[in-house]
């Protein structure tokens, strides 16, 4: 259904099925798409995707707030609600740049992305001996391989990252934030639950990847 421009359709055979969660796993389009169809249909249940979370926007998009409205949005990443020291720093960054203090999916996937860089560029330097010339993308590669693992700068950003992670797999940690009206209410603040082995579905170790009993 990417991309349609009828989601009537797929609205009512999910409605159908009588569901009491409708997870949709869709990009922001088509999430707002889904979630107005749905509603139009009549269902009363529990909306909830994990691409939404558009602080600062809604109140300009009144179709799309009224579409979200009420729906509940996981985010990855730390949210605008958690006011941690970390989030604060992330908001004035983003100010000092000329950029709203809003840290959207996108925007949290750039800034945070840039602080785990720059931590390995951090732990290469030292790795070759604080000579900034030899920081370069193979010693990088060398280091982050060698084992890296990233803990926050500032208290209350992402959860720590391990590097080379077993299998590709991905630290547990969201936010759960329920739209209201233009705006966001958190429901569960950002914590980490645990790395999940996406193809058992089991808790896992980060750094071996084995099960956690």
């Amino acid at each position: 259904m990417l991309g349609t421009t009828s989601y009537a359709p797929y609205a009512q055979a999910i409605v159908a099925t009588h569901p009491n969660v409708v997870f949709e796993v869709l990009d922001v389009a088509d999430s707002v798409g889904l979630a107005s169809a749905l509603k139009a249909a009549g269902y009363k249940g529990a909306i909830v995707n994990g691409v939404t979370y558009l602080p600062g926007q809604l109140a300009g998009q009144p179709n799309e707030a009224a579409a979200l409205n009420g729906v509940y949005v996981i985010d990855e990443f730390p949210a605008d609600e958690n006011t941690t020291l970390a989030v604060q720093q992330a908001k004035r960054d983003l100010v000092s740049v000329g950029q709203p203090p809003d840290l959207t999916s996108g925007v949290s996937q750039g800034y945070w992305s840039a602080i785990v860089f720059e931590q390995m560029l951090r732990a290469t330097l030292k790795a070759v001996g604080g000579d900034p010339s030899k920081v370069t993308g193979a010693a990088i590669q060398k280091t982050v391989n060698d084992g890296f693992t990233y803990t926050d700068p500032i208290a209350g950003g992402i959860g720590t990252e391990h590097f080379p992670t077993a299998e590709h797999i991905p630290t547990g940690c969201s936010t759960t934030l329920k739209v209201v009206g233009t705006s966001y209410k958190q429901i569960t603040p950002y914590a980490c639950y645990g790395a999940v082995n996406w193809k058992t579905g089991h808790y896992v170790s980060e750094i071996t990847g084995k099960p956690i009993t």
